[in-house]
């Protein structure tokens, strides 16, 4: 199972494509955003590192997912 998990960060002012690219819908505020991949039991067995939060979740699952095919 994929499961997608956004963290509340400062609103960061100085720059504003940063400040855009830092929001969230799921949280209605500044965030970051990682995926983790879990088993039924609970075993994460695979995460990403947190990125900016207006990447969507599925954008993040195929951006992950290319690092694979290259090897």
């Amino acid at each position: 199972m994929v499961d997608g998990k956004d963290f509340l960060i400062h609103t960061p002012r100085a720059h504003t494509a940063v400040t855009r690219a830092c929001r969230s819908n799921k949280m209605k505020a500044s965030a970051v955003r990682c995926l983790t991949w879990v088993t039924a039991s609970g075993l994460v067995f695979e995460y990403t590192p947190p990125f900016l939060a207006r990447l969507t979740e599925e954008r993040l699952v195929e951006l992950w997912g290319s690092e694979d095919d290259t090897v």
